[in-house]
């Protein structure tokens, strides 16, 4: 392992379970944790008196949640930065990020069953709530269109070691074995 800090990019489509783990590897890892739902929101307040702002919000939130991870890194602070990355547009701003981390993908998978169950559990309900999630207007577009949603259903299209995790029911691998995929840099063996 180099002296660098960690990258841990938890992906996958929504409802797939990415903001349960990542808290959870947190518990154990103690980076800085970064979602990118909280900056969706974040910039929602701040320019919610500036409704010409608002359809900004989509692609700001992005840059601004991608600046950060940049500065935590360039700081020597290891992240991990959680969300729903497109398999080929996400990979730009990941790429620009990899000179300066040892990084890895913790790539969370679902039967579509199941994710498309948690998304409609969760849409509307708690922080959900909140007018910058477009939970229902997403709901319906999953269920119409569900091939709108395949550039989630893969991993980053990048040369960094990968790990898919099955979260239908619990973690398979198991939480310790994901740590110590992280730990070793990517090169833990986990069969068996």
């Amino acid at each position: 392992m180099s002296e660098k800090p960690l990258l841990v990019l938890v992906t996958g489509v929504p409802g797939s379970g990415k903001t349960t783990l990542a808290a959870a590897l947190n518990e154990s890892l103690g980076f800085a944790l970064l979602s990118r739902d909280d900056f969706q929101v974040r910039l929602w307040n701040l320019w919610q008196d500036q409704p010409d702002l608002l359809p900004q919000v989509p692609r700001a939130h992005w840059a601004a949640y991608y600046a950060t991870v940049d500065a935590l890194l360039t700081a020597g602070v290891s992240v991990i930065a959680e969300g729903s990355v497109h398999t080929t547009r996400g990979a730009a701003e990941i790429a620009e990020l990899l000179p300066k981390a040892d990084a890895a993908v913790i790539h969370c998978v679902a039967p579509k069953a199941v994710t498309h169950e948690r998304f409609r559990s969760r849409a509307g309900v708690g922080r959900r709530i909140h007018p910058a999630y477009t939970d229902a207007e997403n709901l319906r577009q999953m269920e119409e269109n569900p091939s709108r949603w395949a550039h989630f259903e893969r991993s980053v299209a990048l040369d960094i070691p990968k790990l898919i995790v099955e979260t239908a029911d619990g973690y398979q691998p198991e939480l310790r074995d994901i740590l110590e995929f992280i730990w070793d840099g990517g090169t833990a063996s986990l069969s068996g």
